[in-house]
């Protein structure tokens, strides 16, 4: 459960920090009637709680608050009136509660930037307003519509922008460590798993690594739902990295290939599929990891989608979903 907490809390604050909760508050009108319960504990703790929305039969509901002011817990009530604590599933067992958080962020989101659009464009005509009748005030609407959607595209350019200028840092001498380590890594030799047109990270992975499965567990929604690319880097001198990262390399389709292999088929990874050339490009990864003296396997590296700086995970994330929520916003 301290680990279930810990992993909530990172991932409310990102709701609060990144959000104007007087918007969110301004929309409680069309939230469900709370539990008994449930509004009894928001009371006494003096909780923040935000509404995530109803799925399968439930309301959802985030609470915010505890001594430290951080504490994140998950609630569901029935519509018979119970209640339920915790994260919900999906009838594949895909997380439910992280798309309500996606979708209430989204929305928290626009409707900030509807507001203050809005609160700019009346600011602006405050003096020039007053005496326009009715037909005026609808013009007035429907600029402030306008600049609501070109905010809108401005957001949506702005990634098509960072990709834009992960391609020129090849092309800069940059006294930076980050900046030429990612310029080698996607040098490396790596296959790319999912969506061509998705957001990527690179994974340095040996196949027999366990917590290299695990992360794949972890994201592989993610991948399969076309959110997010990624590009693994197989390396290792131990037999089963060798032989089995070959084997991914050479394959014609290397994410069903490593699925398979994860979810138990070691032969969907056999040595008899590993090209000659492949074992070279092998030992060029494990001398690319050695050369940074890369700590553990998995080993991330990326660019944000949001802000487009350089990012680095050693190990499996410990909160999976703080990764996943650069990318499914």
């Amino acid at each position: 459960m301290k680990k279930l907490g810990n992993f909530l809390v990172v991932v409310l604050l990102i709701s609060v920090l990144s959000t104007n909760i007087a918007v969110a508050e301004e929309k409680k009108s069309t939230e469900p009637k709370k539990h008994k319960l449930l509004q009894r504990l928001i009371d006494e703790k003096n909780l923040e709680v935000h509404y995530l929305g109803h799925s399968y039969g439930l309301d959802g509901w985030a609470l915010k608050g505890g001594e430290d002011g951080k504490t994140v817990q998950y609630v569901y009530t029935t519509p018979e009136g119970g209640l339920v604590l915790g994260l919900l599933f999906g009838p594949e067992g895909e997380i439910e509660t992280t798309s309500q958080i996606r979708r209430m962020l989204g929305k928290m989101k626009e409707d900030k930037l509807a507001s203050v659009t809005s609160s700019e464009k009346n600011n602006d005509k405050l003096d020039t307003t007053s005496n326009k009748n009715a037909k005026n005030t609808d013009i007035d609407t429907s600029q402030s519509l306008k600049n609501y959607r070109e905010a809108r595209k401005k957001i949506e350019e702005k990634y098509k922008e960072t990709l834009k200028n992960k391609k020129s840092v090849k092309n800069k001498k940059s006294s930076k460590k980050s900046e030429k380590f990612y310029v080698e890594t996607e040098k490396a030799n790596w296959v790319a798993l999912g969506n061509k047109n998705a957001p990527y990270i690179y994974i340095y992975m040996n196949p027999g690594c366990i917590h290299c499965k695990n992360y794949w567990n972890d994201i592989r929604n993610a991948v399969d739902k076309g959110n997010l690319q990624v590009r693994l880097i197989p390396f290792g001198k131990v037999d089963i990295n060798r032989h089995a990262g070959a084997a991914l390399l050479s394959v014609v389709d290397p994410k069903a290939a490593w699925d398979a292999y994860v979810k138990g088929n070691e032969k969907a990874l056999d040595r008899s599929f590993a090209k000659k050339s492949a074992y070279k490009k092998i030992k060029k990864n494990t001398e690319l990891f050695a050369k940074w003296g890369l700590p553990s396997s998995p080993f991330t590296v990326y660019h944000s989608p949001e802000s487009g700086k350089i990012k680095i995970i050693s190990g499996k994330p410990e909160n999976t979903l703080l990764l996943l929520s650069e990318f499914l916003q």
